[in-house]
């Protein structure tokens, strides 16, 4: 358990910003399959436990945003973020694993977004050359 903890670490340590957001969603989806599979087995302390470590990213994940420089793409990831941390106190408070599908469908689709900004680079993912103002929001859009 402990050389899974520290290669976490040091993969942490060592990422670049769109690494790090794809390891967040990561992360939540995770969280979020275990406390699905928490509510159909009826264990309410441990769906509530892993609801809770979902919802501590997404609020990570929206701390981090950076509206100023991230304009447009920043303000419309507030909003997500804000639903799906809504999406995810209904699931807690109802035991509703459909919430618990939609918020882990938006973030896998985000998820697929950002891996595909890491294998391209931003400017020829959205179809910029690489001056646009477009290229800087999306790289700007988070503050790690």
């Amino acid at each position: 358990m402990i050389k899974v903890s520290n290669y976490q670490q040091n993969e942490v340590i060592t990422s670049n910003k769109v690494r790090l957001v794809i390891m967040l969603y990561e992360g939540a989806i995770n969280f979020l399959d275990i406390a699905r599979d928490r509510i159909y087995i009826k264990d309410i302390p441990g769906k509530s436990l892993y609801l809770n470590k979902a919802s501590a990213i997404v609020s990570e994940l929206l701390c981090s945003l950076d509206k100023k420089a991230g304009g447009e793409i920043a303000a419309n990831l507030e909003r997500l973020y804000n639903y799906m941390l809504r999406q995810i106190a209904n699931a807690d408070l109802k035991n509703d694993h459909e919430s618990i599908g939609v918020v882990s469908s938006l973030l896998k689709e985000l998820k697929a977004g950002w891996e595909e900004i890491g294998r391209k680079g931003v400017s020829e993912t959205l179809n910029y050359p690489a001056s646009h103002n477009m290229v800087n929001r999306v790289e700007s859009s988070i503050r790690i």
